[in-house]
């Protein structure tokens, strides 16, 4: 082994070179131990507010693997956008949904990618029928064509269940031919108690590792590429490496596939902050849920505040504005305004409050975290009072057929406006889906 094997930075060349003078000493007994130490050298981890960001070394691109991405909606398909262009381009993807509808427009999407394939059953992530091109990169090639790496995007617990489910009982009736664990990495939305089930079942059963990293940042988020993943189970990080290196030590292409010594660089493939949420897997998952109540009530005060400036006759606008600029400042007004006007003259017709209320994220799906998180604060005897006012309103935009439109058409439920005729049609195929 040579330093340029490592593909080191000058500073850490320095620093290698120091410990090879220590081997010379005998200050190790095996060449082993620096190299063991050098693989450790690309984990950077800073403190920002209490919380730890993890990020890799500045580098023009990160180790090519083989992903699975399950779940393609409003997030889940920019999010494959990302982990398939520019710099990511080794990336093989292998991407499923349960939709037909919804293959069917991210085949339209990656009808012209060389590194994206459109599977037909989850069964095909593991076994697939038409392996991803290799883009004349075969250094990671094994016997095994299917995914290394699971990312999954799912809307509810039931959802992640099923898929886990399923993925789990691929992987045990393949584990005589494909011994080497695999990484999942849930991104969706559920409760902790779902997140530390599965990471039990999958580590009692020898084939995989989770990580629970559900995500901040809204569709705006995912298509830029700047979505805020909440990490847990980061206490497994080194763990995985260890274990991989000591039963897999021929499988490269495991080994890359969680960069080279953590998961952060297939994250930051997608967005543009790791935050450490906790050394357990199900804290990322727990800090979601408290994001989430907070954003419901943010949203729902932002409406508030734009309806009754509508009644007084000011301009939208113009109220938008001083909020923006003074102590009321938030990501509901600032980013995901929910007044139309205000959207249309902010970014056109790309939010969704200038849409018809389209993409964005659903009043359902806030509706079901709002649940959970009332469902945890209840068995940890915590009061929400001001989540569980939320959740009402939140219920009746529900009942109003507004489910699949984003949850800033709550300003529209306390307008009393009732959904259109063409807006009802919009509703009722998204809700199919």
């Amino acid at each position: 082994d040579t330093l340029d094997d490592y593909k080191l930075s000058t500073p850490a060349k320095i620093y290698s070179t120091m410990m090879l003078i220590l081997v010379t000493r005998s200050k190790f007994s095996t060449t082993t131990a620096w190299k063991q130490q050098l693989r450790r050298l690309p984990q950077t981890t800073c403190r920002r507010r209490g919380l730890a960001v993890s990020s890799v070394p500045a580098r023009s691109t990160i180790s090519p693997t083989q992903i699975g991405f399950c779940g393609l909606g409003n997030m889940g398909l920019p999010m494959v956008q990302n982990l398939a262009k520019g710099n990511n381009a080794a990336n093989r993807i292998l991407a499923y949904d349960v939709v037909p509808e919804t293959r069917r427009r991210a085949q339209e999407a990656f009808q012209d990618s060389d590194n994206v394939t459109i599977v037909e059953s989850l069964s095909d992530l593991v076994h697939p029928k038409h392996p991803p091109p290799t883009n004349g990169n075969n250094d990671n090639d094994s016997d095994d064509n299917g995914a290394h790496v699971v990312i999954t995007m799912l809307p509810s617990d039931a959802a992640v269940d099923t898929v886990l489910g399923k993925l789990h009982q691929e992987w045990l009736a393949s584990s005589m031919q494909l011994p080497s664990r695999r990484i999942v990495i849930d991104c969706s939305t559920v409760s902790p108690s779902t997140s530390q089930k599965w990471s039990k079942t999958f580590q009692e059963s020898g084939t995989a590792t989770l990580f629970d990293a559900p995500v901040s940042g809204g569709v705006k988020g995912a298509t830029e590429g700047t979505l805020t993943f909440m990490l847990g189970g980061c206490s497994l990080l080194q763990d995985t490496i260890e274990s991989n290196n000591n039963n897999n030590k021929n499988n490269t292409q495991l080994q890359t596939a969680i960069g080279d010594n953590d998961i952060t660089p297939v994250l930051q493939q997608m967005g543009s902050h790791v935050m450490e949420c906790g050394p357990h897997v199900g804290a990322g998952a727990a800090v979601k849920l408290c994001n989430n109540l907070a954003l419901a009530a943010q949203m729902i005060g932002i409406c508030e505040a734009l309806n009754l400036g509508d009644a007084l006759g000011v301009d939208p606008n113009v109220l938008t504005q001083v909020l923006n600029s003074s102590t009321a400042a938030c990501w509901s007004s600032r980013v995901n305004n929910p007044h139309p006007k205000v959207a249309r003259q902010q970014m056109g017709d790309s939010l969704p409050a200038a849409n018809n209320y389209r993409g964005g994220f659903g009043t359902q799906l806030m509706l079901k975290d709002l649940g959970l998180a009332l469902q945890v604060a209840h068995e940890r005897h915590v009061a929400l009072p001001l989540t569980s006012t939320s959740k009402e309103l939140y219920q009746l935009a529900h009942a109003q057929r507004r489910g699949a439109q984003d949850f800033g058409v709550v300003l529209q439920v306390l307008k009393g406006n009732q959904v259109g005729p063409e807006e009802e049609e919009d509703v009722e195929e998204e809700e199919e889906e």
